[in-house]
């Protein structure tokens, strides 16, 4: 990191400046707090899938590990935990389906004025659904629609690097101190508040997890006691954010002053790429999303609420007074 400032030091004369990219906020006419339509459909399709499928295969696998087959219990099993989750998924998938046919008929019902810049990034929001439609099932950047958002951002004459603001996080984000300091590049570790829901939520799942395991060693249950064991670990990594315990530190993405890089490499800057910031309900719990696209591709990265200090580093780093994207 000292090399980096060194050359930022050194080279800041040469630098050519760079100006922090124009915010545009949009608003939902039928209330809802995302236009990211698409990636909200897919992601609960294919979240849907995966965890029917891992909790099938785990009553299943569980079975047959005790020698028992597909008794009627254990098929009982399988169609109650199939129709709890589909009661509490579908439902959403179907508000999100009519609220995106809604907004979509309200905007094309009104003439377009081409200098009204949050009209225009509002209709390509719903013309693509968000910045990129996902795949269903891999969740990566559809190649069909990967460079659609900023083609139709050219063709109304506005720049393809924008960061758009949905209406109801635009205050509370934009409240966000910016410092023009210099500051090298670091790895973005996010974390849970210690006062937010989900953190307690979280806590209530792990000593339920723990309680379980518990039982279930008492009784000799080794191979049950083994599954908990990977739950109550899964929840523990999750916890430990919250103390600021990252242990996947080495994945961590990396932000400069105004550039934003992956663990694979991929760079996304304010000289090529779309930002589009929201909140989501998930389950209890109001987060956050930052959807970036680009010339590499397409991510959408999670923050756990105001509170989560990757929300406030990334505004901080993206929207640098004077950013150095040549930095990272």
């Amino acid at each position: 990191m000292s090399e980096v400032l060194g050359r930022a030091v050194h080279d800041a004369a040469d630098a050519t400046p760079v100006a922090p990219p124009p915010v545009v906020v949009v608003k939902s006419q039928s209330g809802a707090t995302t236009l990211a339509y698409a990636n909200n459909l897919v992601g609960g399709i294919r979240m849907a899938l995966y965890v029917l499928v891992g909790m099938t295969g785990g009553v299943m696998l569980l079975n047959w590990l005790r020698g028992s087959g597909m008794t009627l219990s254990v098929i009982a099993i399988v169609v109650g935990q199939s129709a709890v989750f589909a009661l509490l998924v579908v439902p959403g998938m179907i508000r999100r389906s009519r609220q995106w046919r809604e907004d979509s008929r309200i905007h094309n019902e009104k003439p377009l004025d081409p200098d009204d810049r949050s009209a225009v990034v509002r209709g390509a929001l719903l013309e693509v659904g968000g910045l990129a439609r996902q795949h269903w099932l891999t969740g990566r950047a559809d190649t069909r629609w990967r460079h659609r958002f900023q083609e139709l951002l050219r063709s109304a004459g506005l720049p393809p690097a924008l960061v758009i603001l949905q209406h109801e996080v635009s205050n509370p984000v934009q409240a966000i101190h910016l410092d023009d300091a210099f500051v090298e590049p670091e790895r973005m570790l996010g974390g849970m508040s210690r006062r937010s829901r989900q953190y307690w939520f979280q806590i209530v799942f792990l000593l339920f997890f723990l309680w379980l395991m518990i039982s279930s060693a008492m009784r000799g249950d080794l191979i049950v006691t083994a599954c908990l064991a990977v739950g109550v670990a899964a929840f523990g990594v999750q916890l430990l954010r919250a103390h600021g315990v990252h242990v996947s530190e080495a994945r961590a993405p990396v932000l400069g002053m105004g550039v934003y890089s992956d663990w694979k490499g991929r760079r996304w800057s304010i000289l090529d790429s779309t930002v589009y910031i929201y909140s989501m309900r998930v389950g209890l719990n109001d987060l956050f999303a930052a959807e970036l696209v680009g010339p590499q591709g397409h991510t959408v990265v999670p923050f756990q609420g105001l509170d989560d200090p990757a929300l406030k580093m990334f505004w901080q780093r993206w929207m640098h007074p004077h950013p150095r994207p040549d930095l990272v």
